[in-house]
């Protein structure tokens, strides 16, 4: 009898903290599959270009109404070894949600920031799109800082 009991102790106090850390399929999402397909920007970056496919946000869609003149420079500088993070000078409308950005992802942070990826991170963002041709991407993103133009 004393048995059962211990065993049922150790069950209880032990299942909650296996589960410690484990991701369930709402905590964590990528951005994929979450696009707009027709509605791309252009981003220029040490003389590479990348196509983005918009998501399918209302900050996406402000973003891609923001410059007046065709074309938005950003100002960027590295963070954490996986991400590219400036300033887009004004907010735009957040929809965070917890997630894993993965490389490619372009993310909006903060409601003012535009995050772009080439390694992995999770923590809430509004996704704002995903370069869909990945080659040269890491090598564009290179340095500590850096120029992204966004054509429209």
């Amino acid at each position: 009898m004393h048995r059962k009991a211990l065993f049922a102790i150790l069950a209880f106090l032990l299942v909650p903290t296996l589960t410690i850390g484990c991701k369930s399929n709402n905590q964590r999402e990528s951005i994929s599959g979450n696009y707009m397909t027709e509605d791309t920007i252009k981003l220029s970056i040490n003389g590479y270009s990348f196509n983005m496919l918009l998501a399918d946000t209302k900050a996406a869609s402000e973003l891609k109404a923001m410059p007046e003149k065709g074309a938005l420079k950003i100002s960027m500088r590295d963070y954490g070894g996986w991400e590219k993070v400036g300033s887009l000078g004004k907010s735009l409308t957040k929809s965070d949600r917890e997630m894993t950005a993965e490389i490619g992802d372009v993310m909006l942070y903060q409601g003012n920031q535009i995050v772009l990826f080439y390694g992995e991170s999770s923590w809430s963002y509004t996704p704002l799109g995903r370069v869909s041709d990945l080659k040269d991407w890491k090598k564009a993103l290179s340095g500590s800082n850096i120029t992204v133009e966004l054509s429209f």
